[in-house]
């Protein structure tokens, strides 16, 4: 996901697939951000605290060709983050991420 209501796909042949089939089986309408690299769609999308949103991404240096795009998305505080190292072992940012749900105390 690139935002609340984007999702980012790359312009490789199994992700035009799978965009149709998401494009078929929900009524929902979802903004695309198509970037040149297959591994650059691989981000992550962080709702921050007091509408400050972050998307982690490839680093020019491992994406370069999608950089620019990522530029485009409005409002968000852009956080490049080299995965160079564990895609050498296999893995995607998305796969080296924990995510929390975390629930708000009010006292």
């Amino acid at each position: 996901m690139g935002g609340p209501d984007t999702i980012v796909f790359s312009n490789s042949d199994g992700a035009k697939k799978t965009l149709r089939m998401m494009e078929q089986l929900t009524d929902h309408h979802y903004e695309i951000l198509t970037v040149p690299e297959e591994a650059a769609a691989n981000c992550i999308f962080i709702k921050g605290a007091s509408n400050r949103d972050f998307l982690i991404h490839r680093p020019p240096e491992e994406a370069p060709e999608s950089t620019a795009w990522f530029q485009k998305l409005p409002d968000y505080t852009l956080l490049p983050t080299a995965c160079s190292e564990a895609s050498k072992l296999g893995a995607s940012l998305s796969s080296l991420c924990l995510l929390l749900n975390r629930k708000h105390s009010y006292f």
